[in-house]
């Protein structure tokens, strides 16, 4: 047996999975979605500990820094 997700584009579409699972060839599993709520700052907050936070942040400054110095802007 495998599990697939399916994504619904069209009502008829439904109806045929319907058929489908009344015939016992398969069964339906309904999810209800989630809205998304808030910004990816607010979904990721408290993921890193502070000091893997602070060491991204040095790097990414540094990173940012020898960048400039290679290939300066006009």
């Amino acid at each position: 047996m495998e599990t697939v997700t399916v994504e619904i584009r069209n009502e008829k579409a439904m109806n045929l999975l319907k058929e489908l699972e009344d015939l016992d060839i398969i069964r339906i599993h309904t999810t209800i979605k989630k809205e998304r709520s808030g910004s990816k700052a607010e979904k990721y907050r408290g993921r890193l500990s502070k000091a893997t936070a602070d060491n991204l942040l040095k790097y990414t400054r540094e990173s940012r820094n020898e960048w400039e110095k290679r290939f300066p802007t006009k």
